[in-house]
């Protein structure tokens, strides 16, 4: 540590304050805790956090709108399942709707050859 930091920090640990009423003066403490506060952030450890919060900063940023285009294509993947099911469904009502046509169409036909054969035999 340099010497200005030494003694910047003998600044920081030996400060005493005015008491007033109800404890120390608030604004002289507010001005003490800039100070400090100025002299942290202009050391080498105070510029590497000031670096490393604003990396952090970034790959927040960066995750979070990660995390809207992952929101975004989950929903649209869900609407598109969705569609695909409706659709689905859409077309075995139409399948079934034919199936009972063409079954209500061979019963007739069968009840149909019944008669016809039920005729012939009693022609003969």
């Amino acid at each position: 540590m340099s010497s200005r930091g030494r003694s910047l920090s003998m600044f920081v640990v030996q400060r005493t304050f005015r008491r007033v009423r109800r404890g120390y003066d608030p604004d002289e403490v507010d001005r003490h805790l800039e100070l400090v506060s100025r002299w942290f952030a202009s050391t080498e450890v105070g510029v590497a956090l000031a670096d490393e919060r604003a990396r952090l900063a970034e790959r927040e940023h960066v995750l979070a709108q990660r995390e809207k285009e992952l929101r975004r294509s989950v929903e649209g993947t869900r609407l598109e399942a969705e569609a695909t099911l409706e659709g689905a469904r859409a077309r075995a009502d139409a399948t079934m709707r034919e199936a009972e046509a063409a079954l209500e169409g061979a019963r007739l036909e069968a009840l149909a050859s019944d008669i016809v054969s039920a005729a012939q035999a009693r022609a003969d």
